[in-house]
């Protein structure tokens, strides 16, 4: 059998809110000692709430800097993309401009041949 207020397979252990007195056992705490133990545990608790709190914070600024580098690679695909996009552009007008030189070259050289042969053919009847 334990001493009073003694705890435990070994009767080593004193009950909450009681301290061991060497040889005498178990001696319950005085009543401002229980105030005390209260505002710790009260303390303790308000600690917890914000621990938990700034952990949530970090997870949300974690969150605000993933989406901030998403919004920053968005905007320099949109610039590369600008930049694509006026590229082909450049590239299809050009094309559109030797296709068209190319066809102007051959009217051209049809309209001189014509004339060339319209022109022999005048010379040779005045001959």
């Amino acid at each position: 059998m334990c001493l009073p207020g003694v705890t435990g397979e070994r009767c080593d252990r004193c009950l909450p809110r009681w301290i061991l007195v060497p040889n005498r056992g178990c001696q319950e705490c005085d009543y401002c000692v229980h105030l005390l133990i209260d505002d710790l545990d009260t303390h303790y608790m308000n600690v917890n709430v914000v621990r938990r709190q700034l952990h949530e914070v970090s997870v949300g600024v974690g969150a605000f800097n993933r989406l901030s580098s998403y919004q920053d690679q968005v905007s320099d695909l949109r610039v590369s993309t600008l930049k694509y996009l006026a590229l082909n552009q450049f590239r299809l007008w050009s094309k559109a401009i030797q296709i068209y030189y190319s066809l102007f070259n051959r009217e051209v050289f049809f309209r001189h041949s014509f004339l060339s042969v319209s022109k022999m053919e005048y010379f040779i009847k005045i001959l």
